[in-house]
């Protein structure tokens, strides 16, 4: 939900901050109602019989509407079913692509006309319908998978970037939101290479064919943490060496007035919260 376009264009669109904490409580409240609502269907499937060893788990819900455990479309009830959740998913993708769409036109492409930000969506798309498509994605699900794993391993960097302190905003540059990202990206493939062996199939275990393994998971987190952490450290020591060596002054004194040699105050001295005495 963090990233979804989608909800970024309903945030900025709220009348006031009052009115937003309202809808966001009314919309968490609403999602977990439904998202209990189809799982606990699938678990009456369980507990009547239509669902087994058989039944692929994610068509539990539909396997209550169906005659055998192997959730066939073969009643009306079940038809009604499947059409709802078309619909649920056409709403979805209909909100993203607009969220997308007024994203674009506001930052990247904005003053520029409206055919340019949709012929920039239309490419956006495009490679995904092609993957989409290829013999790689034998599951719907799977692209869901590549979807949440590209998010986990985004997820501290982007979750440091909103940190409201001014000291973390010094820290937390764009530079360091970057790296940690791709240390994400890097670390769950190499660790999906090192699980399968050759690179092929270690990229489509780490990205789209784990089974939301909780190990793959935990890679992408440790990673993308670990690697905005020396991103935000490397960034800081850099910017003291950096105001160390080219500092202008040459007469600064420390605080028990001692004078500085060569002209350059230590670390703590002026990379400090405190002030500087020239």
């Amino acid at each position: 939900t963090l990233y979804s376009e989608a909800v970024w264009q309903r945030v900025w669109a709220a009348e006031d901050d009052k009115t937003l904490r309202r809808a966001a409580c009314v919309g968490a409240l609403a999602v977990s109602v439904v998202v209990f609502f189809f799982g606990f269907v699938g678990f009456l499937a369980v507990w009547a019989g239509r669902a087994g060893d058989g039944t692929d788990p994610n068509l539990y819900f539909f396997s209550l509407f169906s005659k055998s455990s192997e959730a066939r479309l073969d009643s009306m009830p079940g038809l009604m079913a499947l059409l709802c959740a078309a619909l649920m998913s056409e709403g979805a993708v209909d909100s993203l692509q607009n969220g997308i769409t007024a994203t674009l036109s506001s930052t990247l492409l904005k003053r520029k006309p409206l055919c340019a930000t949709r012929l920039l969506v239309l490419m956006v798309n495009v490679p995904l319908a092609v993957l989409g498509a290829t013999p790689l994605v034998s599951n719907v699900l799977n692209l869901f998978l590549l979807a949440n794993m590209s998010t986990v391993a985004c997820t501290p960097p982007l979750c440091l970037a909103l940190l409201r302190s001014p000291r973390a905003r010094e820290l937390v540059t764009e530079a360091a939101v970057l790296c940690g990202c791709l240390g994400g990206v890097l670390g769950v493939s190499a660790y999906g290479v090192a699980r399968a062996g050759n690179v092929r199939e270690g990229l489509l275990l780490a990205w789209m064919t784990n089974n939301y393994g909780f190990d793959y998971i935990l890679a992408a987190l440790l990673s993308s943490a670990g690697s905005v952490v020396l991103a935000v450290a490397i960034g800081h020591l850099c910017r003291c060496w950096a105001a160390c060596r080219f500092h202008p002054a040459r007469d600064i004194q420390l605080s028990d007035s001692r004078p500085v040699q060569n002209g350059c105050p230590t670390v703590q001295n002026y990379c400090g919260s405190g002030p500087r005495n020239s």
